[in-house]
C-alpha cells in the first residue's frame, strides 16, 4: 500500500471490500469508526475544557458528564463548573464559592434540565374555592399571591400551604399586585400604592399621581411604575426611604427594568428612524420603530440622575421598519428580562396581495451587575399559525424558553427545537387513577386557562388554577410540597426508568451516545 500510488490504492481497495465476508465487514467497520472518531476533549487540558465549556450551558455541561468516565472527571472540575455558570448567570454569585458546590450544581442543573424538556419532578394540589372575583398573579420562590376577594389579597406557600392576607385600613379594593422577593406590592383603585414586607412586616403605601398606571415591576422592597401620557411619569419608591422620585419623560417607555440591589433603573424606549421615540403606544394599532435603546437611572441620590444608555437593537437604514402590536408576551422582574412580539414588514410593488410578515419574538435581558444587556431575535413560527396565541413565560436567564400552554409544548428558541411537556402526558394517566372529586391540570373536564389563570415561579414551579383549586408542578426533586400527589412522582419515576432502558438499549446496539434530541424543530 505504501508504494502504490493514489488512484492504485483506491482501486487496491474497491476490489477487496466486495471479497470481505460479513464478520470482516464489521471488523473493519470498527476500525474505521475508531479512526475517524477521537475524542479530543479527553486528551485537553483541564484549562482548555473549561474554554470550551463557556460557550454551553451549564446544563448542557452538565448532561455531558455522561458520556465517560474522563468527561465526566474534567466537567465535574471546580473550575469548569464555575467558569460555565458565571458566563450564563452573570448577576448571581459563583456556585463554586459555597462549600458545597457540587450538590448545589447538581440540584440546580437538574431543575433546568426538568425545566427545558417539561418533566418537573412532582404536582401537588391545593382545593381551593374559586369566586367571581378570583384572579391569581405570578409567584416567586414558591409563594403565590392569590385574590380571594377585591378587597384582600392572600400570600399563599406552595412549600409548606401556610398563607397570610393583606388589606388596606380603609378596605379598598385591589386592581393589580406584583410579588418579589421579599414584598408584595398592590394598586388600588382609590389611586394608592401599599407595600408589605411579609418578612419583616414593615408597611407602606403612597398616593398615586394618575389614576392610569403602565408598566408596573417590582424587585425587593422598590417599586417602579409609569403613568400618564404625553409626559410620561416613571415614580420610584422604596419601603426604606418611604419617598417617591420622579423621572420625567416625553416618550412612552416599552418596559422597565429595575434593580434595588444595584439601585437603578433602566427604561426601555422604541425609536423609530427619525431618532424621536415613541411618546404613544396603542396596543390596538401598529407600532413602527426600528432600534429599542435603554435609559440607566442611578437611584442612590436623592433624585434620579441618567447614568448611561444602551442600545439593544438597531436596524440598519436599508433595512424595512419593525412594527407590533405591543404585545409583552411576558417579564420577569427578579431576572430584569421581558419578551416581545415582532414583526417586520415591508411594501409590495408587484401585487395586490397582502405581504405576510415574518414573525418574531425578542428576548431582552439588562444585567445591572454589568452594566450590559442580552438581546435575542428568533423567528415565530407561532405567531404565524394564529392572530392570538397566549405564552406563558417560564425560565428566561438565556435558555429562552416558552411554555405554550395551548399545545401543551415547551419551545426552546435558543435551540430552535420544541417538544410535548411531560405534565400533560402523565396527567392523562393520572386521570385513570380512582381519585374521586380531583381533577388534575389540563385533564380537568372544563378547565379554566386563560389569561391570569396560569402562574410560573423562576425555575420551580409551573401551575394553573381550575374550578376545583390549584395545580402546580414542581421542577425541583429535592423539594417535596405538604400537597403533593404521589401518584405523579410514580409515574414519572417509571417513565424515566422507561427512557434509560431505551438507551442502554441503543448503546448496546452500538448505537453512538448522544444528548437526548427533542420531537420538533422551530
Amino acid at each position: 500500500m505504501d508504494g502504490l500510488s493514489p488512484p492504485a490504492r483506491r482501486q487496491l481497495l474497491s476490489a477487496l471490500v466486495p471479497a470481505l465476508s460479513h464478520a470482516e465487514c464489521h471488523l473493519v467497520a470498527s476500525l474505521l469508526h475508531a479512526r475517524l472518531h477521537v475524542d479530543f476533549l479527553a486528551r485537553l487540558p483541564l484549562e482548555l475544557v473549561a474554554a470550551v465549556a463557556v460557550h454551553l450551558p451549564p446544563w448542557d455541561v452538565f448532561v455531558c458528564r455522561r458520556v465517560s468516565r474522563r468527561w465526566n472527571e474534567l466537567l465535574s472540575s471546580p473550575d469548569v463548573c464555575r467558569r460555565c455558570y458565571s458566563a450564563y448567570y452573570e448577576d448571581s454569585p459563583p456556585i463554586s464559592s459555597s462549600p458545597d458546590w457540587p450538590a448545589l450544581f447538581r440540584r440546580d442543573m437538574k431543575r433546568q434540565l426538568a425545566l427545558f424538556t417539561g418533566r418537573p419532578y412532582s404536582k401537588l394540589f391545593i382545593p381551593y374555592s374559586r369566586s367571581l372575583e378570583f384572579d391569581v398573579f405570578p409567584c416567586c420562590d414558591g409563594r403565590l399571591v392569590l385574590q380571594p376577594s377585591s378587597y384582600s389579597i392572600q400570600l399563599l406557600s406552595l412549600l409548606d400551604g401556610s398563607s397570610t392576607t393583606f388589606q388596606t385600613e380603609n378596605r379598598e379594593a385591589f386592581y393589580d399586585v406584583r410579588l418579589s422577593q421579599t414584598a408584595v406590592a398592590a394598586l388600588t383603585t382609590n389611586g394608592y400604592c401599599h407595600l408589605w414586607n411579609f418578612k419583616s412586616g414593615e408597611h407602606g403605601c403612597f398616593r398615586l399621581p394618575s389614576a392610569y398606571c403602565g408598566h408596573f415591576v417590582i424587585d425587593q422592597d422598590f417599586v417602579a411604575m409609569s403613568v400618564g401620557d404625553n409626559p410620561t411619569t416613571i415614580i420610584i419608591w422604596d419601603l426604606a426611604s418611604k419617598q417617591a422620585r420622579e423621572v420625567q419623560r416625553a416618550s412612552h417607555p416599552v418596559y422597565l427594568f429595575l434593580s434595588a440591589k444595584h439601585a437603578s433603573l433602566t427604561v426601555a424606549d422604541l425609536i423609530p428612524y427619525n431618532g424621536v421615540p415613541i411618546d404613544e403606544i396603542n396596543p390596538d394599532g401598529d407600532i413602527k420603530f426600528s432600534q429599542i435603546v435603554g435609559s440607566t437611572y442611578s437611584l442612590s441620590g436623592p433624585t434620579p440622575s441618567l447614568h448611561h444608555t444602551t442600545t439593544y437593537f438597531k436596524l440598519p437604514p436599508s433595512q424595512p421598519p419593525v412594527f407590533t402590536q405591543f404585545r409583552l408576551l411576558g417579564n420577569h422582574s427578579k431576572r430584569n428580562t421581558c419578551v416581545l412580539a415582532l414583526a417586520q414588514t415591508w411594501d409590495r410593488l408587484d401585487s395586490y396581495q397582502p405581504q405576510v410578515p415574518p414573525f418574531y419574538i425578542a428576548f431582552i435581558a439588562h444585567h445591572p451587575a454589568s452594566n450590559t444587556q442580552t438581546t435575542h431575535f428568533y423567528h415565530d413560527p407561532l405567531a404565524a399559525e394564529s392572530d392570538y396565541i397566549y405564552y406563558e413565560l417560564q425560565h428566561i436567564f438565556r435558555p429562552d424558553t416558552v411554555y405554550d400552554t395551548r399545545r401543551g409544548r415547551v419551545y426552546n428558541y435558543r435551540d430552535r427545537n420544541s417538544r410535548t411537556y411531560e405534565m400533560s402526558e402523565v396527567e392523562t394517566e393520572l386521570a385513570n387513577y380512582p381519585i374521586v372529586g380531583l381533577y388534575f391540570g389540563f385533564s380537568d373536564p372544563d378547565p379554566v386557562i386563560e389569561d391570569g389563570d396560569l402562574f410560573s415561579d423562576d425555575d420551580m414551579f409551573f401551575g394553573s388554577l381550575t374550578k376545583t383549586g390549584i395545580n402546580a408542578w414542581c421542577f425541583d426533586e429535592e423539594v417535596a410540597p405538604v400537597n403533593e400527589v404521589a401518584e405523579y412522582r410514580t409515574l414519572r419515576a417509571a417513565r424515566a426508568m422507561q427512557r434509560a432502558k431505551e438507551r442502554k438499549s441503543r448503546a448496546e446496539g452500538g448505537e453512538p451516545w448522544e444528548v437526548p434530541c427533542v420531537d420538533g424543530a422551530l
